[in-house]
């Protein structure tokens, strides 16, 4: 549902799951965590931003008692928290959060993996949101180059795209439709930095 961006259909199930995890696990479980990011993907797609915070706040409560909790669900976390302060107008909290997920998204599977991008675009566009074009433009590159090698992978090696989600192959198009337009309204349809997100297109 959270893929087809029907977030209201997304909260039931998400609900169901977090119940189920803490009749097993209990309260404050890392096991609670994705269940918690779900729920705030949701309400900050419905611009719910305080009921949106509160879920976020949980998940936070829940791997600050877990140290052991994974790079991954950290990198999530911060994520989501970048996402929302950035729908609120607070881009420099927003910039801050992006950038704890870009640290401990790159821990776990390196600065120049495909799970990775996705804080490298979220920053790129608040910083042209500030009209920090420069910075904007060189993050968007950043994003483009990632998902440019990983298709060329792909293109060699069929079975790497399955191990890839619906969700993760929608964000990483979706991304590179946004650095294409946006490219194209800086410079032109016709520059070379706008073939290459064409180029880099998933199929």
């Amino acid at each position: 549902m959270l893929v087809q961006q029907q977030y209201a259909l997304a909260i039931p199930g998400a609900i169901q799951a977090l119940s189920f995890l803490k009749d097993i696990f209990g309260d404050g479980s890392i096991e609670s965590v994705p269940p918690y990011l779900l729920l705030a993907e949701a309400n900050l797609g419905l611009e719910k931003f305080q009921q949106c915070e509160e879920f976020l706040s949980l998940a936070n409560w829940a791997i600050l008692n877990n140290p052991s909790s994974s790079n991954s669900i950290k990198s999530q976390l911060h994520r989501n928290f970048g996402k929302l302060y950035s729908a609120q107008g607070k881009l420099d909290e927003a910039l801050k959060e992006l950038a704890k997920d870009v640290y401990f998204s790159s821990l776990e599977v390196g600065p120049e993996h495909v799970d990775t991008s996705g804080g490298y675009f979220h920053m790129a566009n608040i910083f042209y949101t500030q009209h920090s074009i420069e910075n904007a433009l060189a993050f968007y590159d950043k994003v483009v180059d990632i998902w440019y090698k990983f298709l060329a992978l792909v293109r060699n090696d069929a079975d790497v795209a399955d191990t890839f989600s619906e969700a993760q192959m929608k964000e990483g198009i979706d991304m590179l439709n946004r650095i294409m337009s946006t490219r194209v309204k800086l410079l032109g349809d016709v520059h070379i930095a706008t073939g290459e997100v064409k180029v880099s297109e998933p199929c």
